[in-house]
């Protein structure tokens, strides 16, 4: 069964400036690092696009999730729809096929009032999954902020 859980941080910065960042292969890698200290992302982040995130595990076998961009309206909202879990890596030009995970995305919303951006985080988990979210959003986010804030 699925559950929504919900996440929020304020930067010190504007949407643009955060947007850009988030989403860059650099900034990706130094923010998602909370969840994979080797997380990638391959494939593009444009609306339609396919795109793998995954990482190494402690034996270095590269995992993670195939998805489309279902939503990029550039510093103001992103929304991924997850189509299937892979091991061993996967190529983002081939179709993904239909969805094995259907309903689960995970959107990212950016509003800005006095330059201070705050990025919404929504997520469709499995519900034995909030526990690891809850511990691993926060530092994630709060990586972001740094980031975002030294740059």
């Amino acid at each position: 069964m699925l559950t929504k859980v919900y996440y929020t941080v304020e930067i010190n910065a504007t949407k643009h400036h955060v947007y850009t960042i988030m989403l860059s292969p650099q900034g990706y890698t130094q923010w998602t690092h909370a969840f994979n200290p080797n997380s990638v992302y391959t494939g593009s982040w444009d609306q339609g696009s396919q795109i793998a995130f995954g990482g190494t595990d402690e034996q270095g076998n590269m995992g993670g999730i195939a998805s489309r961009i279902a939503v990029n309206r550039p510093a103001e909202f992103v929304s991924i729809e997850h189509i299937k879990m892979f091991t061993g890596g996967i190529d983002v030009n081939e179709d993904f096929g239909p969805s094995q995970m259907p309903g689960v995305f995970e959107n990212y919303s950016f509003t800005e009032k006095n330059s201070i951006c705050t990025v919404n985080v929504e997520l469709e988990i499995e519900a034995d999954w909030k526990e690891y979210f809850d511990n691993k959003w926060p530092l994630a986010l709060q990586l972001l902020k740094e980031i975002c804030e030294k740059q």
